[in-house]
């Protein structure tokens, strides 16, 4: 015979009632959201770690390219200088012989060219670009106070490929004749760039736009080693036009505002103008 159990009835008369789910109380809500919202803040730290370490290293090798591409420009340029050409040696006058009598003074003299009349005499002027160094590091001050270095030279080709097209007044100002030699004149120096410093090659004759080459400089160091020294000291400013006259080194330093630092040293090769 199968007995069966009965529930006994509670006080109030019901029978086995299930009891109710507790809820949340406002301190485990309180830390609750605490917790979530350290987990949120440590996701967008390493987040924003992340995105600056990004950025630094964009930057890095963004200045890693321009820092090598300058450096082949330098390369090119200081590979490719152009020298003056030599002074023609004056004309020994012919030796008088003793046994001629000497000619009239007046018919030694030669005659001047005839000219129409209101003419002013012309004597024949020298080149210009004769007379310029065909490289030159010098030192300039800035409205600012500061001093700093350019590089003027001339070489047989521009270093940056660029394309230009000269005005009349251009071409009328002109020291070189770009039909009759590819010899270009322009400077490496520093130009001031939306409040910082960039070094840039700047075109001379034939006249051009300054081509920027780095940016976000803090110094420039430019020395020279002449031929003369045999490596005894390097020279902050100097100036040649003769082939003899050019230095067999440039050397270039560079400070970046991002604590970077380059050391590049440039053997020179020169050739004559026009030979």
């Amino acid at each position: 015979m199968i007995r069966r159990h009965r529930t006994a009835p509670t006080h109030d008369g019901l029978r086995g009632t299930v009891p109710r789910p507790r809820a949340f109380t406002v301190l485990e809500l309180m830390l609750a959201m605490t917790l979530a919202l350290f987990v949120v803040g440590g996701v967008l730290s390493v987040f924003t770690l992340l995105t600056r370490a990004d950025d630094v290293s964009e930057e890095a090798f963004e200045e890693a390219v321009d820092l090598s591409i300058t450096q082949e420009v330098l390369r090119r340029a200081m590979q490719s200088l152009v020298a003056g050409r030599p002074a023609e040696p004056a004309e020994a006058p012919p030796a008088e012989d003793e046994g001629e009598p000497a000619e009239d003074e007046n018919e030694d003299e030669a005659a001047p060219p005839e000219q129409e009349s209101g003419e002013p005499t012309k004597l024949p002027e020298d080149d210009p670009a004769d007379q310029l160094p065909h490289f030159e590091l010098s030192e300039h001050e800035t409205t600012g106070g500061a001093f700093l270095q350019r590089l003027e030279l001339v070489v047989r080709d521009s270093p940056v490929a660029q394309s230009w097209m000269p005005s009349e007044d251009d071409k009328d100002a002109s020291l070189l004749d770009v039909a009759a030699t590819t010899s270009v004149r322009g400077a490496f120096e520093l130009i001031e760039l939306d409040a910082e410093w960039a070094l840039a090659w700047v075109p001379i004759d034939p006249p051009g736009v300054p081509e920027v080459l780095v940016r976000d400089l803090d110094a420039c160091r430019w020395t020279v080693l002449p031929k003369t020294n045999d490596g005894a000291e390097w020279m902050e400013a100097w100036e040649a036009r003769d082939l003899r006259e050019f230095p067999v080194a440039v050397r270039l330093v560079l400070w970046t505002r991002k604590g970077g630092r380059v050391d590049w040293l440039f053997e020179t090769a020169v050739v004559v103008e026009g030979m």
